[in-house]
């Protein structure tokens, strides 16, 4: 791929931090809290997914165009697209990133336990009606996006460790003010800052309790084109709140029809495909599965 080049000038400039990923372990409200940082500006959109784009969509200016940048302000460009550690069916994304020649690149990894972001992940896809039930179809893509230490190796191939910064959602919740800080740190900016509200919780899986309607228009190219550019954070989590008022019987009806927790014997299967990578995550990366997921591996 040929490679493009920013000029000296714009690269000096612009620094870029991207979320990774993993999907539905809380990087929505991780961009959106961390977005509150007078040194970051985030990108207009969360899920721009441009690295998935063909190579020869791929150019500066329309990069720099996700950003309002004020170079006498801002210190880090912030992008988050869980798309970008969904390999094999998303490929080459740190090549093209790589590749690129933007600017200097850090990347953040929220991880979650695996199985709970599994059933996470399925729920999501039958609200959105791309997804099937567990009594259909074994989720093959949702272990591969669970494949934490595969998805993190594809990066190191390309960055050292020292632009990789690892965490759980789980410790996010419970310390999220550390987490925060630890992340400040990473990105050589203020970590005194003080966050607001850094327990909020956005894109909350109560949503998926809405009606078929609301999952047609909120999952709709369309209805997803016009939250982005028109709604604010703060104004998307409150029309979520008022769409996701819950139904329990509904549900209930719901939860029988299209099944997306997991059985026990669903549960052992998906660990022992996952061994291997949760005992590289655990020796080579230094995420202790153990005791922050209570997982037996």
């Amino acid at each position: 791929m040929e490679k493009l080049i920013l000029n000296k000038c714009d690269r000096n400039k612009m620094n870029f931090v991207i979320v990774i990923g993993a999907m539905k372990s809380g990087t929505t409200s991780l961009f959106n809290i961390l977005g509150q940082h007078p040194e970051i500006c985030s990108a207009k959109t969360k899920d721009a997914d441009f690295f998935c784009n063909e190579p020869r969509d791929l150019s500066n200016n329309s990069y720099q165009s996700q950003y309002h940048w004020n170079p006498g302000v801002h210190k880090v460009a912030l992008e988050a697209s869980v798309a970008y550690t969904k390999a094999p069916y998303v490929k080459d994304i740190p090549k093209k990133i790589y590749s690129s020649g933007f600017g200097d690149f850090k990347f953040i990894y929220m991880l979650r336990h695996p199985l709970r972001r599994i059933e996470s992940q399925i729920r999501h896809g039958i609200f959105a009606g791309w997804g099937k039930s567990l009594d259909e179809e074994f989720p093959q893509s949702a272990v591969e996006f669970s494949k934490y230490g595969l998805q993190l190796e594809k990066y190191l191939k390309y960055y050292g460790e020292e632009k990789v910064h690892l965490l759980t959602m789980e410790d996010f919740k419970s310390t999220p003010n550390l987490m925060l800080k630890n992340i400040c740190q990473f990105l050589d900016i203020n970590s005194e800052f003080k966050f607001s509200n850094p327990n909020e919780v956005y894109n909350s899986g109560a949503f998926f309790n809405g009606s078929k309607i609301t999952a047609k228009i909120t999952q709709s190219r369309f209805g997803q084109t016009i939250a982005n550019k028109f709604l604010t954070p703060d104004m998307k989590n409150l029309i979520r709140n008022f769409l996701s008022i819950e139904n329990p019987t509904s549900q209930e009806q719901d939860e029988c029809k299209n099944r997306w927790r997991l059985n026990d014997s669903e549960e052992q299967r998906i660990l022992d495909l996952l061994k291997a990578d949760l005992n590289r995550l655990e020796i080579k990366y230094g995420v202790d599965v153990r005791s922050v997921w209570n997982l037996k591996i």
